[in-house]
């Protein structure tokens, strides 16, 4: 019986690891929240959160996959919108995007009519930006469907940390549909 229980045990443990890496600065909170969920429910919620994170069209029912975790996914939402993207998922972009840079100028070296309109620092400062800015809003819009009083202050609170006007009008927006 003891073997099951330190099993079960490092299984909740690897599913508690894995969402603090996604979001660490809400590890005390999640790993309260995340013993609500099985293992297997702790790997879904942390696919279903990237998903919805990232989607382009978001057409797909990405919202409503995050949303069925309800509050056990709540401290990974807050984590987002206050901190934005995990520092690995931006480390992982800002890679990507200097090649991408590095791709556009040899195009534009063998096509006259290319001009990069930027320099590499402000191309890569752009889309880590607009990333960053992805997962605020989206964090917003996820915590806003879960509701509660606690999305409601994290709403609150962020909306005057928010540096941009973009991130701000959807926490406005979100609150504002927000039943009281």
């Amino acid at each position: 019986m003891r073997k099951l229980s330190r099993a079960k045990s490092s299984w909740l443990r690897a599913a508690c690891v894995g969402l603090t890496i996604l979001f660490p600065t809400a590890a005390w909170s999640q790993t309260q929240d995340a013993a609500r969920l099985s293992p297997q429910n702790a790997e879904r919620a942390r696919q279903a959160l990237i998903t919805w994170f990232e989607c382009e069209e978001c057409e797909g029912g990405e919202l409503k996959a995050v949303t069925r975790y309800g509050q056990a996914v709540r401290p990974n939402l807050i984590g987002a919108l206050n901190e934005g993207t995990s520092p690995a998922s931006r480390e992982l972009l800002r890679r990507q995007m200097e090649v991408r840079y590095d791709e556009l100028v040899e195009v534009g070296k063998k096509n006259p009519n290319i001009k990069l309109g930027s320099s590499k620092d402000d191309f890569v400062k752009m889309y880590l930006s607009n990333f960053d800015a992805q997962y605020r809003v989206r964090a917003a819009q996820a915590l806003g469907a879960i509701g509660g009083t606690r999305a409601r202050e994290a709403l609150q609170a962020a909306l005057g940390k928010a540096e941009r006007a973009d991130v701000q009008a959807t926490i406005r927006e979100t609150l504002s549909k927000m039943r009281r």
